[in-house]
């Protein structure tokens, strides 16, 4: 299947919906509950923002509980159909794109509590891999190298391996996005979530918000909500002299369940646009924790810091553009004193780990980009990672989702990429290839001119993001080259059971379609002149990075 990519052209009648959709929302508060509002929310913080992969869905009520959301359940029923297609909002699922939306917009307005919605602890998340990403390969008799030999090659670096991720049952291409980006989405989350909370902690206790130049201290007003192990230092919220930029910052500090202390510092600077549907801005974090093994000098458990940065622009109701990154630092003290930030105040990924200075980051340095109508999700989607300050090389995972079929809609298929390009200080964002042998032995770090694709499209019914029937090409073997012809007693566990029970067509790969059982299926240039050229062809269409 071949997907194109359809008009970004958002009909009028979705707009309408939309616009009236958030009005509601943004009225809806507990009968029992007065809220006095002292300034028009929709201007103060950006609305209808959060970092999700657009493949992931949950359950419309996940923790954190939504029982303060709102108590008018029949409207929101009634929202539900709106914002989600009718699939979607006939079952239990939605995507968590939106749910977050909708609880940043219910801490703003009022109509839900901190105290139940914001959730310290959540900072703490870390990316991992999908199952079916890069697993343990047991292998016998590589025939790179001398035989006999046997062995496991380490995780990670085996890009999409099994079309279906045993663990969530999506298809691998959405699995393995939804898995990288949980640490980055749920450190935005959390900090938009607690921020928001701000603005409708002081409208509720009637305190008039600043005006141009000054600045309000929300300290008590967040201290009162007693959230659970987390004392704030300090809380402001300040205007510009010129009125049109707002500045959020807030310190707080969270113990958690083994009596670790984490220091956690916040940042929002956001300048409102023409129109509610208009707006830029920054976010910025920093969060300390403890690890054990990595990069950083000295014994663990070391001290490290997540520092991370979201420059968000929306142009309109249907054009969002976001760029995160984020890495882990060596030590602690603060994120300005740790960090190197660019000239527009986004995080630098080429201010790495440097001993002599004591600053940098070590380890685990991702990028994000992503460009897409906020409401339907139809867009392109970037994400790229690197474990180490000394690596090479950058893995790249890109999605793409087309236009709904029907307006009022979600997108709901699309195509999922996996490669390598250059390391992560200065990549563009382009797969170049992929290395089909990165630590096997007798590896030669050959990169391939090769990518792998998958297409995705969500079942209605299952409510999962699935591959149709060998629309596909992800299959390789684990050498140099990518290739095996069978005449040696090469073995790998390509079914991944531990078993030795793999027959000779599922281990071998021929580098020739004219072979009797051609099983390479990676996706190489096409008609193209190179992997980027041939996934821009396919309709991808690369974010800012």
């Amino acid at each position: 299947m071949f997907f194109t990519r359809r008009s970004k052209r958002l009909p009028f009648i979705e707009l309408w919906l939309i616009v009236l959709s958030t009005s509601i929302l943004m009225s809806c508060s507990d009968a029992t509950t007065t809220t006095t509002s002292t300034t028009d929310t929709s201007t103060t913080f950006p609305a209808s923002l959060s970092v999700s992969s657009p493949t992931d869905v949950v359950d419309e009520d996940a923790t954190p509980s939504v029982a303060s959301l709102s108590k008018k359940t029949t409207m929101m029923a009634g929202l539900k159909n709106w914002f989600f297609p009718h699939a979607i909002a006939a079952g239990p699922k939605i995507p968590r794109y939106t749910w977050a939306t909708l609880r940043i917009t219910s801490l703003l307005n009022g109509t839900a509590s901190a105290a139940t919605l914001f959730k310290p602890e959540l900072f703490l998340t870390t990316d991992i891999n999908a199952a079916c990403f890069g697993p343990n390969l047991n292998y016998t008799d590589h025939p790179d190298a001398a035989t006999p030999n046997s062995g496991q090659l380490p995780s990670g670096d085996l890009g999409i391996w099994s079309a279906v991720d045993s663990v969530s049952s999506h298809a691998c291409g959405a699995a393995q996005l939804n898995a990288r980006m949980r640490g980055i989405s749920w450190r935005s989350n959390m900090a938009l979530m607690g921020l928001a909370s701000v603005i409708g902690q002081l409208n509720a206790g009637s305190v008039t918000l600043p005006t141009a130049g000054n600045s309000v201290d929300a300290t008590s007003v967040m201290t009162a909500l007693s959230i659970a192990n987390t004392t704030f230092t300090n809380v402001t919220l300040s205007l510009d002299a010129a009125g049109g930029t707002w500045t959020y910052v807030m310190n707080f500090t969270y113990v958690d369940g083994f009596s670790v202390s984490h220091n956690i510092e916040l940042k929002l600077v956001h300048t409102p646009g023409a129109s509610t549907a208009v707006y830029s801005g920054l976010l910025t974090y920093g969060i300390t924790e403890k690890f054990n093994g990595g990069n950083c000098p000295g014994s663990d458990p070391k001290d490290i810091t997540y520092i991370g940065t979201l420059k968000y622009t929306r142009n309109s109701l249907s054009d969002m553009v976001l760029i995160q990154r984020g890495g882990q630092y060596c030590g602690t003290g603060g994120y300005a004193s740790l960090a190197t930030f660019e000239s527009d105040g986004q995080l630098d990924p080429a201010g790495k780990w440097n001993s002599s200075a004591a600053t940098g980051w070590a380890d685990n340095f991702s990028r994000f980009g992503a460009t897409y109508n906020p409401t339907t999700l139809e867009g392109d989607y970037l994400y790229g990672w690197q474990a180490g300050f000394g690596d090479s090389s950058t893995r790249l995972f890109a999605v793409t989702l087309n236009a709904p079929t029907s307006s009022g809609q979600m997108s709901s298929d699309g195509e999922a990429y996996f490669g390598y390009g250059a390391e992560v200080s200065v990549t563009n964002g382009d797969i170049t290839g992929i290395f089909c042998s990165w630590a096997a032995p007798g590896s030669t770090l050959t990169r391939q001119s090769y990518a792998q694709r998958q297409a995705i499209v969500y079942n209605s019914t299952t409510f999962l993001w699935a591959q149709p029937a060998g629309d596909a090409d992800i299959l390789y073997a684990p050498t140099n080259d990518c290739t095996y012809d069978g005449t040696g007693s090469f073995w790998y566990d390509r079914n991944l059971d531990t078993l030795v029970n793999e027959a000779a067509s599922d281990v071998n790969v021929f580098a020739s379609a004219s072979s009797s059982t051609p099983k390479l299926d990676l996706m190489g240039p096409g008609v193209s002149a190179d992997i980027p050229t041939e996934i821009a062809r396919r309709g991808f269409v690369k974010p800012p990075f």
